[in-house]
């Protein structure tokens, strides 16, 4: 998968993508990044348009000002998706 950067209000977020079709957006567990979706995302991606972000403060995203509640997480991969006109996407 391809790697690049989307400017949010908060800061870069980093993210993975590739392949075409229908988006799905694939959000890693706390403490790790983006990169535990290499193989899946080679694999759905030859179905699907696959974004792996890494979230603020993880991976090669830039870290926030503090430590983020789920809420505010929930907020970022929407401007994030806002970002890249990701309209609808599978989670």
């Amino acid at each position: 998968m391809k790697r690049a950067y989307a400017d949010i209000a908060e800061g870069q977020m980093h993210y993975r993508c590739g392949g075409r079709g229908e988006p799905v957006v694939m959000l890693h567990m706390s403490g790790s990044s983006s990169d535990e979706f290499e193989k899946t995302g080679d694999l759905l991606s030859e179905k699907y348009r696959v974004y792996a972000p890494d979230l603020l403060a993880f991976g090669y995203s830039d870290k926030p000002p503090r430590t983020y509640t789920l809420e505010e997480h929930a907020g970022t991969v929407a401007a994030f998706m806002d970002v890249l006109g990701i309209q609808n996407a599978t989670l």
